[in-house]
């Protein structure tokens, strides 16, 4: 049985030691390289750099990222209608 945090001091370094637990041993880490390529087995497509970063920066700093496939996918759209914009006002 884990034992409460008996300051603030030891629940910021409890709420620490749970999070990076969370990292690469428990099997839920992806590398950009996996990301770009398409080479993550439950998705169907590969996203582009800009796709990661505006997924990434729609997240608030502070939060936990979770990625999924239909997070990445508005986040696609998002791109591509700004691509759009771009080719839009290059008229």
């Amino acid at each position: 049985m884990v034992e409460p945090p008996r300051s603030l001091l030891d629940a910021q370094q409890h709420d620490h030691h749970q999070r990076t637990e969370d990292g690469k041993s428990s099997g839920n880490f992806i590398t950009l390289d996996q990301f770009f390529s398409g080479s993550i087995p439950s998705w169907s497509i590969a996203y582009s750099p800009m796709t990661i970063r505006f997924f990434i920066l729609s997240a608030h700093y502070r939060g936990t990222v979770d990625f999924s496939n239909e997070a990445l996918k508005a986040a696609e759209r998002l791109a591509r209608l700004l691509d759009a914009a771009a080719l839009l006002d290059g008229l």
